[in-house]
């Protein structure tokens, strides 16, 4: 079984999914509001975003990210979506773009 889940980790489909955070102050930066950060494990001011990695053998690299929006931040042709939503459209976008994806891991969704 062990050895089923460490080739499982090598295998060139493999992607990540998690959510980022960073906390900002001041008002010139687009998103930010008061929100959970799961980096300082409270809600403060700041900003979090969805990003997706590839995995392959022992290298991990980012391949697309997207700004999570709350709701008191939209802009007018902003829609609402959850990080899952954003994760989900993230990984449909890689697939029609012709990667093979074997496996999605989710962190903090």
């Amino acid at each position: 079984m062990k050895q089923e889940i460490e080739k499982k980790r090598c295998d060139p489909g493999d992607f990540q999914s998690e959510s980022r955070t960073r906390i900002k102050t001041g008002n010139k930066t687009d998103y930010v509001s008061r929100q959970y950060l799961g980096s300082i494990g409270k809600v403060d001011s700041g900003i979090v975003s969805v990003n997706v990695y590839g995995i392959y053998e022992n290298i991990t690299f980012p391949l697309m990210t997207k700004i999570f929006k709350p709701e008191g931040t939209l802009k007018k042709n902003d829609f609402d979506k959850t990080k899952t939503k954003l994760a989900s459209e993230i990984i449909k976008y890689l697939k029609n773009f012709g990667l093979k994806i074997s496996l999605v891991l989710a962190d903090s969704l």
